[in-house]
């Protein structure tokens, strides 16, 4: 078998080649970029700087092709921007992360294009790179935020060791899991328990579907009706193949029972809605709805419903972004219908693989981290072990501070949340609003008036706030030196606390909001960068005149503003994942403490 590795800068080939060293015998792992600087005897930024691209991708694919001729059982991971035609003989994996989208900087990479910013030197790629990496992949797979090992994760995807799964899944079958001639999914997707493999009469043509139909046993296929007048209504009355109809078409034409879904509302209340289906649930019928959903409290009024006649219904809901994964992640794999995603799949709120093969039965009660943004968190990850040695699951939700409300809360406990992380931009008014309802408040968080970690029990609701405990670790060689806050946010006051020598600016407005300076040539040895990207629109740089030694970032993502300022001005950069990790200890110390498991 051979491998290559394909995705976009900063994704994790070159880790998760060096973690697949480790877990594959008989296998040669080789990271591209290291072998060019190797065989040429010269750094990569060194060709990027004295001879260009062009003579850096003439070298990267002789090096390729060097390594690829006369090897077998080998895995090659590639550089961001490969373009030279990988051989047939080659199974192309396209490696993935949530955050691809958001863009990464870099400070010890070379630059393409030095005369915009190196995040807009990544956005001006990412398209394209997107439809290459598309249309050269055979698989795509998806890869939480960690530096968690996934190396199992590709072995078992790609079938070169089984896993077991309790979960009860299936997938969409799209047109690019078709085009592989090396690798066999179906096969891997039947060992691991698959329910069904849905072929779509919209996304697949007849003859796509025909060529599945000889490949997949008749008990794991479910034809899904999209069209009018489709041929597959034929195949269904006919060989008795189990179907999905959707409902937008009418009446189902079809004596044998199945699964009716619905996908949108149309001009219809809920109410009405409800009524309509009950008529084709009393005949018989088992009731898939999957709404494009824009809000929290649409998904529990509908969760609710599910609930009711939870043995015959399935609610899988839908999003622009993929907001609702975690939804399905705790709910669907216990409805008789649900599915997993490839890549994108057919629906961003779909479990990926990963999300599969980590299922936990029976959870009911789980723990999550709430803000907004929330794609790019670490929390499942860092709390992944912890909480599965106490039989319990954690995710992402994605809450916008509008939607934020003792009722959201009271019915999201009422769903099994137990364990809650809190992030921006909701800290200062989780602690307002669980302060108002009564709840135990530790002394620090009442201090702070900002919540980050929420427990709620049987006998009550607890909460804390452990960004102190990583700010401690984060800022502690800081103390004494000259420092500027930019930002701040509702960690600004535990900022203080440990800096109060330290000049608070606000940047959204540019201006000093209290501090020991604010000369005109104050120019700070330390700035603590604390906004993220999704808050800087609207908001101002520190002063040109300022040349920082160190920048200190609150923030752990690769699109962190503070990293191109850093860039900017030349400056030592610290990243915010040591504060991360340590508060995430704090964490799971103080859930222990509450002895709520």
């Amino acid at each position: 078998m051979k491998l290559a590795l394909i995705g976009h800068r900063g994704v994790g080939k070159t880790t998760l080649v060096n973690q697949l060293k480790s877990e594959l015998e008989g296998f040669t792992c080789f990271d591209l970029d290291a072998e060019i600087e190797s065989i040429n005897n010269i750094k990569i930024e060194d060709i990027f700087l004295n001879s260009g691209e062009a003579e850096f991708r003439k070298l990267e694919s002789e090096a390729f092709h060097g390594l690829a001729v006369g090897r077998e059982n080998i895995i090659i991971s590639c550089g961001a921007g490969f373009q030279t035609e990988i051989p047939d003989d080659f199974i192309v994996i396209w490696v993935r992360r949530p955050t691809d989208k958001m863009g990464r900087i870099f400070l010890n990479r070379p630059r393409l294009n030095p005369n915009v910013s190196a995040l807009e030197e990544y956005q001006s790629r990412f398209n394209e790179r997107e439809l290459r990496y598309k249309n050269t992949s055979d698989l795509q797979i998806t890869l939480p935020e960690s530096d968690y090992n996934f190396a199992p994760l590709l072995i078992y995807n790609l079938g070169l060791k089984k896993t077991h799964t309790d979960a009860s899944f299936s997938i969409t079958v799209l047109p690019e899991m078709l085009k592989s001639k090396n690798f066999d999914r179906f096969k891997v997707y039947l060992d691991l328990n698959i329910k069904y493999f849905e072929l779509r009469d919209d996304l697949l043509t007849r003859g796509q579907i025909e060529d599945c139909l000889k490949k997949i046993p008749k008990e794991s296929v479910l034809l899904s009706v999209r069209k009018e007048n489709s041929f597959l209504c034929e195949l269904i009355n006919k060989q008795g193949y189990k179907y999905d109809w959707a409902l937008e078409l009418g009446e189902p034409p079809f004596k044998k029972k199945g699964f009716l879904s619905l996908h949108k509302l149309d001009d219809l209340t809920p109410e009405q809605l409800i009524k309509k289906l009950e008529r084709f649930e009393k005949k018989g019928f088992q009731i898939k709805l999957s709404l494009l959903l824009e809000n929290l409290s649409s998904l529990l009024f509908w969760h609710k419903w599910w609930f009711k006649e939870r043995e015959s219904r399935s609610f899988l809901p839908r999003s622009q972004e993929g907001r609702f994964n975690w939804y399905r992640k705790i709910f669907s794999m216990k409805m008789p219908l649900n599915y997993m995603r490839e890549g994108q799949g057919s629906a961003l709120d779909q479990p990926t693989f990963f999300d599969i093969i980590n299922f936990k039965p029976n959870h009911f009660s789980f723990g999550a981290v709430i803000g907004d943004p929330i794609f790019h968190s670490r929390t499942p990850i860092e709390h992944k072990i912890f909480f599965e040695n106490r039989d319990t699951s954690v995710v992402a939700i994605q809450c916008a501070k509008d939607e934020l409300s003792i009722d959201l809360l009271s019915e999201l406990k009422e769903m099994g949340l137990s364990f809650l992380a809190v992030t921006s931009p909701l800290k200062n008014k989780m602690y307002d609003l669980l302060s108002e309802a009564g709840c135990g408040l530790t002394p620090v968080s009442k201090k702070l008036k900002s919540v980050n970690t929420a427990v709620f029990t049987r006998t009550g609701s607890f909460a804390t706030n452990t960004d102190v405990e990583g700010l401690k670790v984060l800022l502690s060689g800081a103390k004494g030196r000259s420092v500027a806050v930019w930002g701040g946010g509702g960690t600004l006051s535990a900022i203080l606390g440990e800096l109060p020598q330290a000049c608070a600016y606000s940047a959204r407005t540019g201006q000093l909001r209290g501090g020991a300076q604010n000369a005109p040539t104050f120019s700070p040895d330390i700035i603590i960068w604390a906004i993220g990207r999704s808050q800087m629109s609207g908001c101002h740089w520190p002063p040109e005149n300022w040349r920082p030694s160190k920048v200190i970032d609150l923030n752990y993502t690769a699109d962190s503003p503070g990293i191109e300022y850093a860039q900017k001005t030349k400056a030592h950069y610290t990243s915010g994942l040591k504060m991360f990790e340590t508060q995430a200890t704090a964490q799971q110390e103080y859930y222990l403490k509450l002895n709520s498991f």
